[in-house]
């Protein structure tokens, strides 16, 4: 995603922001030529929910707003983390379960990762080789079919579902747009003695 506005190094901007942190509210690489300092703080905003809640908190409305103009029917990663209905989108096909899935049933796990609600992890071919030998436990379900993998309602249809598009933005939607997504997976290459 190109980055909304023009990078100035790490000090804040007319809105206080740094570009750090607005990188992170509007799900944009950290600008090049970020120094330490700013790759800290990106990264941070990543792994700490108490600051990344406080960043939400003081930018207020306008970088959601801003993001739903250049990206309409999507949400930032931030949204699903702390302001969505449901932590999780609807699974609407495919097979295979992700590791530390919701989808077992059971209560949501505290390490469970996903991204614009959907998981993040998931049990492949290629992992085989490395369940029960200290990496991976035994994966919740079955690994993921290639021919027919996981599927989840779009976030236009998420957010269409629970009254979170605006006219304007419904009217910038296509049908494609509401086309449940595949999972995307990068399998890499196979591990030596995998399936």
């Amino acid at each position: 995603m190109a980055n909304s506005r023009q990078w100035r190094g790490n000090a804040p901007l007319e809105d206080g922001l740094s570009d750090a942190e607005w990188a992170f509210l509007m799900d944009e690489p950290l600008p090049k030529g970020s120094d330490m300092r700013a790759r800290w703080l990106f990264d941070a905003l990543f792994d700490n929910d108490v600051a990344a809640r406080a960043l939400v908190r003081k930018a207020g409305a306008q970088p959601l707003a801003q993001f739903i103009l250049e990206h309409p029917g999507c949400r930032p990663n931030w949204f699903w983390r702390f302001q969505a209905p449901e932590r999780m989108r609807r699974r609407v096909g495919g097979i295979g379960m992700a590791w530390h899935s919701h989808e077992t049933g059971g209560a949501p796990f505290a390490n469970e990762q996903h991204a614009h609600g959907v998981p993040l992890v998931w049990p492949t071919k290629w992992t085989a080789a490395w369940t029960g030998k200290g990496w991976w436990s035994t994966p919740p379900g079955a690994y993921i079919d290639e021919s027919d993998p996981p599927l989840y309602e779009s976030q236009a249809a998420y957010l269409d579902r629970h009254g979170l598009l605006s006219d304007a933005e419904r009217a910038a939607l296509t049908d494609e747009d509401s086309e449940p997504e595949v999972v995307g997976l990068d399998y890499g290459e196979p591990i030596e003695g995998g399936a």
